[in-house]
């Protein structure tokens, strides 16, 4: 299974902020804090980044975060009322918890997409060398010929230049048959006429949130979501983002968030694309745990 890396991004002053110093100088202020980076670490790494909820039908209590943070009773009950206070987090009425610092933060990179920008780098240094090794032998033409030669040497490099464009591209079109979705590249057409039209024309659209009411998907961006993203049917997951956006209006997002909501939607298709099984008996241990977690509340509750 792919492995998936988060980070946040602080500022260096972090320390220096309004929210953060008053924290500080209250009394078991350096608590509250590191409580906090918690909180935005474990944000950062949900379904949906900034949204901090423990089970689909089960919120994150005072006792739940303390269990999971390792953190003490009393300082996340006290952390938790003072936040609110301040305006870092929203609980709504179902108890789920939004952090919107947390989508200012985030870092993320599963490992096949550094192996895939890793490959991009290599091959833009290659790109580079072989640039100045045409440049050099053009030079070394022009010397060698008569301006009349030269001329024409130039118009036959320009010729194959744009061969070898046009048998290198990959203009990948989509095809549906009965069970699966294939994605077949044509033969190479004129490449004196490009075909902007189709690559800067909508082909779908994500539902949004705000003044800007839904955000247009083109050819080159699945396309170029696919090279980032190559165990995953891109345009599929978009059609899946599409309707899931359309059931849960009340969580679309904003036009400045939703590519983050895109590509975290990706990354975790993209995970789970090889190992579905440990994902289920993950799932199976962690619901097992809760059930004993609410059976030992409930006794309590009683006593």
């Amino acid at each position: 299974m792919s492995k998936k890396f988060f980070w946040l991004k602080l500022q260096t002053t972090f320390f220096e902020t309004d929210d953060i110093k008053l924290l500080l100088s209250q009394k078991n202020g350096a608590d509250y804090v590191i409580f906090w980076q918690k909180l935005l670490l474990k944000s950062i790494s949900t379904a949906e980044p900034g949204v901090l909820r423990y089970k689909e039908k089960i919120p994150y209590t005072p006792e739940i975060l303390s269990v999971v943070t390792d953190t003490n009773i009393d300082i996340v009950k006290t952390a938790m009322d003072k936040f609110a206070k301040l305006g870092l987090i929203q609980i709504k009425e179902d108890g789920e918890i939004w952090i919107e610092e947390a989508t200012k933060l985030i870092g993320s990179e599963s490992d096949s997409a550094e192996r895939v920008r890793r490959f991009r780098e290599r091959k833009k240094q290659k790109a580079l060398h072989s640039n100045a090794g045409v440049t050099d032998s053009n030079k070394s033409v022009t010397q060698s010929k008569s301006k009349s030669k030269s001329k024409s040497k130039s118009i036959e490099l320009e010729k194959e230049e744009e061969d070898n464009v046009c048998s290198n591209s990959l203009d990948n079109h989509i095809a549906k048959d009965s069970s699966n979705i294939k994605y077949i590249a044509p033969s190479c057409k004129n490449t004196s006429e490009p075909n902007n039209e189709k690559n800067s024309s909508p082909i779908i659209t994500l539902q949004l949130n705000g003044q800007v009411k839904e955000f247009q998907i083109t050819q080159k961006m699945i396309e170029l979501w696919q090279e980032d993203y190559p165990n995953v049917n891109v345009l599929l997951e978009i059609k899946k983002m599409h309707a899931w956006l359309d059931a849960n209006p009340q969580k679309r997002k904003t036009n400045r968030g939703i590519k983050r909501f895109i590509v975290s939607w990706l990354s975790r298709a993209q995970d789970n694309s090889g190992g579905s099984r440990q994902y289920q008996d993950r799932y199976s241990k962690n619901q097992e745990a809760v059930k004993g977690f609410l059976e030992i509340a409930d006794k309590n509750e009683d006593v």
